[in-house]
């Protein structure tokens, strides 16, 4: 589907914490660019994932208040 880490939580906290391993993902990217196809691809199915979660199931708590 595209997301990264556990699927356990099923509220709008379910984003946090995913946006920072975005950053780490980048920056290994840019270190390794024989695995940057990779790591960009990874990056855009969980942008795409997240939008169609965001749908059903909006941000909130920490998510919300820190405007992810």
């Amino acid at each position: 589907s595209g997301w990264l880490g556990p699927d356990d939580i099923t509220d709008g906290d379910q984003y946090w914490g995913r946006f920072d391993m975005l950053l780490a993902m980048a920056a290994y990217a840019e270190a390794n660019p024989t695995k940057a196809a990779n790591v960009s691809k990874s990056m855009l199915l969980f942008m795409h994932e997240t939008g169609q979660r965001m749908v059903t199931t909006p941000l909130s708590d920490w998510s919300a208040a820190r405007g992810m």
